[in-house]
C-alpha cells in the first residue's frame, strides 16, 4: 500500500507553534524495565527509552488509515522544520461527525494515552517534567526548589 497524505486545515490543538510537551507511550519492554515514549508534533528521532516504572498504564495501539492520511497544515510546517519526517499520527484530522456518537473512533490519534510519568524534557534539560496523561500534558517544574 502506498502512504498517501491528503494536507487540510489543523485542528484547534495543532495550532500555534506553543511547543507543548505532549507524549504518548509507543512501547513497554517488561524484561529490561523500559518504555519507549513518543514527544507529540516532534520527528521519531526524539523518541526516548525511559525507565519503566516512571511509567503508569499502557501503549497505544496505532494503526494506519485504510485509505490516506487525512493530516493538519502543520505537518507540513514541522517536516520543514526539523528537516525529518514527522509521525502522521499526530496530525492527523479527527471530523467532528454529529451522527455518530463516539468521534473518537473515527480518527487514529484520538485514543487517550494512559501514562504517566516524570522524565526529562528533550526540549530544557535543565527542566524536571511531570506529564500526566489523558492528552498528556506537561507542567514544568524548576530544578531550583532545592
Amino acid at each position: 500500500m502506498i502512504n498517501v497524505q491528503i494536507i487540510l486545515p489543523d485542528n484547534d490543538d495543532m495550532k500555534g507553534d506553543d511547543d507543548s510537551n505532549d507524549l504518548r507511550t509507543l512501547q513497554v519492554d517488561v524484561e529490561r524495565n523500559k518504555a519507549l515514549i513518543h514527544w507529540w508534533f516532534y520527528p521519531a528521532s526524539y523518541d526516548e527509552w525511559i525507565e519503566s516504572s516512571l511509567v503508569e498504564g499502557d501503549a497505544m495501539d496505532f494503526s494506519n488509515p485504510s485509505d490516506a492520511w487525512r493530516l493538519g497544515e502543520r505537518f507540513i510546517n514541522d517536516l520543514e522544520r526539523y528537516n525529518e519526517w514527522m509521525v502522521e499520527f499526530d496530525y492527523e484530522i479527527v471530523e467532528d461527525d454529529p451522527d455518530s456518537e463516539d468521534t473518537a473512533a473515527e480518527g487514529n490519534n484520538s485514543q487517550p494515552t494512559t501514562s504517566t510519568l516524570i522524565a526529562s524534557s528533550p526540549f530544557d534539560k535543565s527542566l524536571t517534567t511531570t506529564i500526566t496523561a489523558t492528552t498528556t500534558t506537561i507542567a514544568n517544574n524548576n530544578n531550583n526548589a532545592n
